[in-house]
C-alpha cells in the first residue's frame, strides 16, 4: 500500500500552524519533534523539525537570513542535500502509512518536494497580505517589548524601521504566493485545496471531512472535541500599517485574486 503524504502550505501567519494543530491533534501524523511555542504561537508552530531544520540549513548555504523572508530568485540544493530529503521522507514512510508537514518555508522548495513525493496531497491557505505583514511586525514588536530590550521605544517610534519591515514583508508575502500559483499549475487540481484562512476558521469539519473521505487518509478522526476553538479575534491584526498604490501594490492584488479564484473552486469541492 503506497504511503499517503499532506504538506499544509501557506505564507507566514496565514494559519498554517491553527490548522496544523487541529490535523495533528486529529490523527495524521506532522511530526515526533517540532518547534515549540512562541509569541503569536502559544500552542506551538507545530513545525516538524526535519524538515524546518532542512529548510534552515539550505538558506544558510544560500546566504539567506532565517526564516526566508528575503530570498533570491533561485536557491541552490546540493546532490548531499537532495539525498538528505529524500532520507526525510523514506524514515517518515517507513515510521507512517499517513503523515504530513507543515513549515511556511515549504513555499520555497515546494516544486522540489512535489518532485520527491509526486502524489502528495497539498492544503493550501493564504491570507490577506495587509494582515500578514500587519501581524508580522506586531509579532516583532510584541518580541521586543516582552524582552524588554533597550531598543524598544526607539524600535517603536522609528518609522525607517517600520517600513524596512514592512517592505521585507510585503516582498516576502509577493514571493511565496506567487510560487504558490505558480505551482498550481503543475499540479493536478484533484490533488490541491486552496482555502482562504478566513473562511476554514469559520469551520473547519468541511476540511475534515474532504481529507478523510475524498483524499483518503483514514487516521484522521472528526472528531468535534478534539478540534481546539479558534479565537477569531486573531482574524484581524490590532494595528495595521498601511500601503500606498503601486505596481507591488497591483501585483499583490491580482496574486490574492486569483487565490481567492481558487479557494472559491475549493469551497465547491467541500460542499459536494
Amino acid at each position: 500500500m503506497l504511503n499517503k503524504t499532506l504538506i499544509i502550505l501557506g505564507m507566514h501567519r496565514s494559519g498554517t500552524s491553527f490548522t496544523a494543530q487541529q490535523i495533528h491533534l486529529s490523527g495524521i501524523n506532522l511530526g515526533d519533534e517540532m518547534l515549540g511555542s512562541g509569541i503569536g504561537n502559544v500552542n506551538g508552530h507545530f513545525e516538524d523539525l526535519d524538515f524546518y531544520n532542512f529548510h534552515e540549513k539550505i538558506f544558510q548555504n544560500n546566504n539567506i537570513s532565517y526564516g526566508g523572508f528575503s530570498v533570491p530568485s533561485k536557491i541552490n540544493i546540493t546532490e548531499e542535500q537532495k539525498k538528505e530529503a529524500i532520507n526525510i521522507v523514506n524514515k517518515k514512510n517507513t515510521l507512517y502509512q499517513e503523515w504530513g508537514w507543515k513549515d511556511p518555508r515549504t513555499c520555497l522548495f515546494i516544486d522540489f518536494w512535489n518532485s520527491i513525493i509526486p502524489n502528495s496531497k497539498i492544503l493550501i491557505l493564504f491570507r490577506d497580505y495587509d494582515d500578514v505583514v500587519s501581524s508580522l511586525i506586531n509579532r516583532d514588536l510584541k518580541t521586543i517589548y516582552i524582552k524588554k530590550t533597550l531598543y524598544e521605544k526607539l524600535f517603536r517610534n522609528d518609522k525607517k524601521i517600520i517600513n524596512q519591515l514592512k517592505e521585507l514583508y510585503f516582498n516576502s508575502w509577493i514571493e511565496y504566493n506567487q510560487r504558490i500559483l505558480n505551482f498550481i499549475k503543475t499540479k493536478d487540481s484533484n490533488n490541491i485545496l486552496v482555502l482562504s484562512f478566513s473562511d476554514l476558521a469559520k469551520n473547519i469539519k468541511p476540511l475534515f471531512t474532504y481529507i478523510n473521505e475524498v483524499w483518503n487518509f483514514s487516521s484522521l478522526e472528526i472528531n468535534q472535541e478534539k478540534i481546539v476553538s479558534f479565537d477569531k479575534s486573531l482574524l484581524s491584526s490590532k494595528k495595521h500599517y498601511g500601503f500606498k498604490q503601486s505596481k507591488k501594490i497591483e501585483l499583490a492584488n491580482s496574486i490574492f485574486l486569483e487565490l481567492e479564484k481558487q479557494s472559491l473552486d475549493s469551497l465547491k469541492k467541500l460542499k459536494k
